[in-house]
């Protein structure tokens, strides 16, 4: 079935390890995001994450501001780590094909996170941006990873 093939193309799981100083996100078996923990703010709005962020590719700066979200394993700015969850997972593939149309992804996230910055992570992913849905959510504070061996 062509339809089932394309669909195991674009699995709708996806682990996002999330630490001080950088983010890694795996999909479909590889890494598709190994950035840093850095937003630019332009003109008093997030513009952009990661290594865009650092190097600060955009066209006419003005009064850029980076922003390290997370100090310390805590969250020093919650908006900027919101901003940086959802930019990372937005520039990733995984659009869903359903009867012969793009649909919003359903996607199954799994993520590790510092214990301290669990409960704020979890209520950004409970807030998805309309164009994508969470089906599933499970979340494992570093301690609990480094005991099942994950890290």
């Amino acid at each position: 079935n062509v339809q089932t093939h394309f669909l195991e193309q674009y699995p709708r799981e996806i682990a996002i390890d999330i630490d001080e100083g950088k983010t890694i996100i795996v999909f479909n078996g590889q890494v598709v995001v190994d950035e840093p923990n850095v937003v630019l703010m332009l003109n008093g709005r997030y513009a952009t994450a990661g290594k865009r962020a650092v190097c600060g590719i955009h066209e006419n700066p003005i009064n850029p501001i980076r922003i390290k979200p997370l100090s310390n394993n805590c969250i020093i700015d919650y908006k900027a780590l919101d901003f940086m969850i959802w930019y990372f997972i937005k520039n990733i593939n995984v659009r869903s094909y359903e009867c012969g149309v793009f649909k919003k992804p359903s996607l199954k996230i799994t993520l590790c996170a510092p214990i301290n910055a669990v409960e704020s992570i979890k209520q950004i992913l409970a807030n998805p941006p309309k164009k994508i849905e969470i089906e599933e959510l499970k979340i494992v504070d570093e301690r609990t990873s480094i005991k099942l061996g994950l890290r």
